[in-house]
């Protein structure tokens, strides 16, 4: 029986690995999109099409 509850533990450990795991990923490609500089934001038309970080905050308001 211990068996079983070993596996099941180990398996919720992979779970909790691989969501920490994803986690750090996307905040780490966020700061690393933040840092970038944006010259095609600053030319016309281009700006407004690249405007799309209005539904971040509610992501991120909704990982709290």
């Amino acid at each position: 029986m211990t068996g079983g509850i070993e596996a099941i533990l180990l398996m919720l450990l992979g779970v909790a690995v691989v969501i920490i795991t994803v986690r750090l990923a996307v905040r780490a490609h966020r700061i690393k999109q933040a840092a970038l500089p944006k010259p095609a934001t600053d030319s016309g038309s281009a700006g407004t099409a690249g405007d799309a970080p209005e539904p971040e905050p509610a992501m991120s308001a909704g990982r709290r």
